[in-house]
């Protein structure tokens, strides 16, 4: 087993509950998305712990990329908390499972166990919140992030809470990060998308999720296709 995460702290917890549950071998442990990616290609393990903020690439982006390159890897992503909307990306990016870090060490254990095996884990209360997002996006993908394109997940999460008019400081309480690391992914977002501003990047953001611009944009999940890919009553229970 591999785990990814920049925090120094949450590193060190994480490998402390692992090592202390039975059966359960800590293989590797790094720090950043671009680490997780090149360890899982020298050296797969079954399951990787990945941290959905980290610097150089972030947690999503690294599990898309080590899912094209190695899908026998199953990924477990783990963030500040049970948001919704960074589940469902991190799903579509491959992941197997998604759990808040406050999840408990047995919790944590079971649901690594179980995506071991092929299975999920997400929360009952999560999948329910899932659900109603789910059944509140757009047909035909209007509105739904496009699949191919330069941002990274982060990137677009950010552009996304912008074009709902959310300032920076808002958006940094909500991703648990600072301020800096926001206006850091704003730049990005508007060196990407060629955008002179904020405006013109929501402008840009808007159309590309809505598919006008070419881009071909992820389809919606339905809430039997949610059901299948959840795999429902056999991930953990955390």
């Amino acid at each position: 087993m591999l785990v990814a995460d920049d925090d120094p702290l949450v590193r060190r917890t994480l490998v402390a509950a692992l090592d202390a549950a039975p059966g359960m071998v800590v293989d590797g442990v790094v720090c950043d998305g671009e680490a997780a990616i090149a360890a899982v290609l020298e050296n797969p393990p079954d399951v990787v712990v990945m941290d959905v903020d980290m610097p150089v690439v972030d947690g999503i982006t690294a599990t898309l990329r080590l899912r094209q390159a190695s899908p026998s890897v199953r990924v477990l992503v783990i963030a500040p908390s049970d948001d919704v909307e960074l589940a469902l990306l991190s799903l579509r990016a491959g992941a197997s499972g998604f759990l808040a870090k406050d999840v408990a060490s047995a919790g944590l254990a079971r649901a690594i166990v179980g995506v071991s095996r092929g299975e999920a884990a997400i929360s009952r209360a999560l999948v329910l919140r899932m659900f109603e997002r789910v059944r509140r996006a757009p047909f035909h993908g209007t509105g739904m992030r496009p699949v191919h394109s330069d941002l990274t997940g982060r990137e677009w999460h950010v552009l996304d809470l912008l074009c709902d008019g959310a300032e920076p400081d808002a958006i940094a309480g909500r991703l648990g990060v600072s301020p800096e690391t926001v206006r850091t992914h704003v730049a990005n977002v508007r060196a990407k998308l060629g955008a002179d501003s904020v405006e013109e990047a929501v402008a840009i953001g808007r159309r590309q999720r809505s598919g006008d611009a070419g881009v071909d944009a992820q389809p919606p999940l339905d809430e039997l296709a949610l059901r299948r890919v959840l795999n429902l009553g056999l991930g953990a229970r955390p």
